[in-house]
């Protein structure tokens, strides 16, 4: 469980916590993070990547992704960004990628940012 305002992303409060969609027929749900130590996060693609309230958007691939705060800060995620963003345009070929962040996230903002993502406040 993650100290707030981090505790934001364990789910509490939410009937449906826990219970997530594998890979549907398009490829579309979630995919393991695995190191030599067992799984460490998840990175996700569509529906399974969208916020409350985010609706779908002709064209984009949702992407979503979590590591356990223990995995942090050992270059990770910045290792994994390109390869998540890579496989995310072979596999769904979208006119462009969208990923939602919590405003205070202020590591994952930068980490977007130096992906190529770039900031809109819509949702």
């Amino acid at each position: 469980m993650g100290d707030p305002p981090f505790d934001f992303y364990d789910g509490a409060g939410d009937d449906d916590a826990g219970y997530y969609t594998l890979q549907d027929d398009q490829g579309y749900g979630y995919y393991p993070v695995v190191d030599d130590q067992g799984i460490v996060g998840f990175v996700c693609f569509g529906a399974e990547a969208r916020v409350p309230g985010q609706l779908p958007e002709p064209g984009t691939c949702d992407v979503g992704a979590g590591l356990q705060p223990d995995s942090l800060s050992q270059g990770l995620a910045t290792s994994l960004m390109p390869l998540v963003l890579d496989f995310a345009q072979r596999r769904f070929n979208p006119r462009q990628l969208r990923a939602a962040v919590a405003i205070f996230n202020e590591w994952s903002l930068r980490l977007c940012k130096s992906a190529g993502f770039r900031r809109d406040e819509g949702v």
